[in-house]
């Protein structure tokens, strides 16, 4: 027992990492590792399971095999960005408060919008380059980080859910595409418009983040933002597995988050901010 626990010690930066990355069983099934072995290794790799001495060798076994084949499971392993949450809601879906509520239930930070010392125009080098198509280093921009809501971050869900595998996609939504948008219209729509009138001085990270997501140049209309809203959630619930997408409201609160992420539910209300009318 003493020497399992010393195992455990020595190889908690491995433990860590296997935490935050969520190898798959599927993987490791691939390779030829032992059904128990996936097991014990993948269960705890999603965080649903504290390691116990009576697990390690198996767990252990598992982990030499897999670092053996780097080749393969490289981008599962060596994962440049180790997020637990991929957030693929849009703006003015309750992100605010969601952020408030991972950071409470995972006890790390989760990146926001409102985290950008520019926001929402100066996004910085990372964000630029990304929104420009050009390759990212996603570990300086999201390093630290163990969830990520809101946009820039969930313009990238996919880019952001292939690097890691073992993250749960939460699609925030609202009750429809005219609810988004009218909260949208009262909030950052006003916003964005400053930044297009001539003699802007600020930056632009807002408006390429609206017409990326709109399509057009020409984003500025009812019609057009409603269509992208309605195509982008769908995108995203085609996309992810059902078993790996929840989708949530602001009124569903603690629940749905702790069932999914394996956690307890808290009897603390939800935190709810950032709402309409604290923009007047």
């Amino acid at each position: 027992m003493k020497e399992t626990q010393g195992i455990l010690r020595s190889r908690s930066v491995q433990y860590r990492t296997m935490l935050k990355v969520g190898i798959r069983s599927k993987d490791l099934k691939e390779l030829g590792v032992a059904r128990r072995s996936r097991r014990i290794f993948s269960t705890a790799s999603c965080g649903r399971r504290i390691l116990s001495p009576k697990f390690a060798p198996a767990f252990f076994g598992a982990h030499r095999f897999a670092t053996a084949h780097g080749p393969l499971l490289a981008r599962i392993w060596e994962s440049d960005v180790n997020l637990r949450v991929v957030g693929a809601g849009l703006p003015r879906t309750a992100t605010k408060s969601l952020q408030i509520a991972l950071e409470r239930l995972l006890g790390g930070k989760c990146h926001h919008m409102s985290v950008i010392p520019g926001h929402p125009f100066n996004l910085g080098s990372d964000w630029d380059r990304a929104l420009a198509g050009r390759e990212t280093d996603w570990e300086h921009a999201l390093g630290g980080y163990v969830a990520a809501v809101d946009w820039p971050s969930s313009m990238f869900w996919r880019e952001l859910s292939e690097r890691n595998p073992g993250a749960l996609v939460i699609l925030s939504v609202r009750d429809s595409a005219r609810t988004w948008w009218e909260s949208a219209n009262e909030t950052i729509l006003p916003v964005a418009r400053m930044a297009m009138m001539p003699d802007w001085p600020d930056g632009r990270g807002l408006l390429t983040l609206l017409e990326r997501f709109a399509g057009t140049l020409h984003w500025d209309d009812e019609a057009t933002l409603m269509a992208a809203y309605d195509r982008h959630n769908d995108l995203v619930r085609r996309s992810i597995p059902a078993d790996r997408l929840l989708e949530w409201r602001a009124q569903d609160g603690w629940d749905p988050l702790c069932a999914a992420l394996g956690l307890p539910t808290l009897e603390e209300p939800f935190p709810r901010t950032n709402r309409r009318e604290e923009w007047a």
